[in-house]
């Protein structure tokens, strides 16, 4: 088996672990920030054991590549609308489904890959089949986020429970205050 697709089934199993993980934790009423925190602190430690172990001791590479400004620039970028991104999905699911929210964050995969076509004229080489296979199960997810977005609103008796921010407190309807 190669190392790409090693690697591939790798992510595969990350992003599914990265999903289950915020719904138990979001069930558990931890703050989103601190979620935030311990997976970006936990990705910086796999980053660099694959940096230092990998790429250093064994292929021989340099620990600090020659970087340019351009390119800092564009990391810290990146990272800050990453940050931005998760917070916001650690938020937004307490008050969604999570397969909808889900699905949508991983549909945004798509600006980048539209991105690529029209900045580097991909379009030019030729559209393989996997990049049209591709953009036809996006239309498919998309059909079927609308069509969980018609289900739901069909029926609004059964509404999606809504809590409190974690550490916020609220007074129950007896009276009792939650934290």
């Amino acid at each position: 088996m190669s190392g790409g697709t090693i690697f591939l089934i790798f992510a595969l199993l990350s992003l599914s672990g990265l999903g289950i993980c915020h719904k138990v934790a979001d069930f558990h009423r931890c703050k989103p920030s601190a979620i935030s925190v311990v997976m970006f602190s936990a990705a910086a430690v796999v980053l660099w054991s694959y940096t230092i172990f990998y790429q250093v001791q064994r292929m021989h590479l340099t620990l600090f590549p020659p970087f340019t400004g351009n390119a800092v620039a564009v990391a810290v970028f990146c990272g800050a609308c990453a940050g931005i991104a998760i917070l916001t999905f650690q938020i937004g699911v307490r008050y969604g489904r999570i397969s909808t929210s889900w699905l949508v964050i991983n549909l945004s995969t798509i600006v980048p890959a539209l991105l690529s076509l029209v900045i580097y004229k991909e379009w030019q080489l030729g559209i393989k089949w996997q990049q049209k296979m591709g953009l036809a199960l996006v239309m498919v997810s998309i059909f079927l986020l609308w069509r969980d977005k018609v289900e739901e609103q069909r029926h609004p008796e059964q509404p999606i429970r809504q809590r409190p921010l974690a550490g916020v407190e609220s007074v129950a309807g007896d009276g009792r205050r939650e934290i």
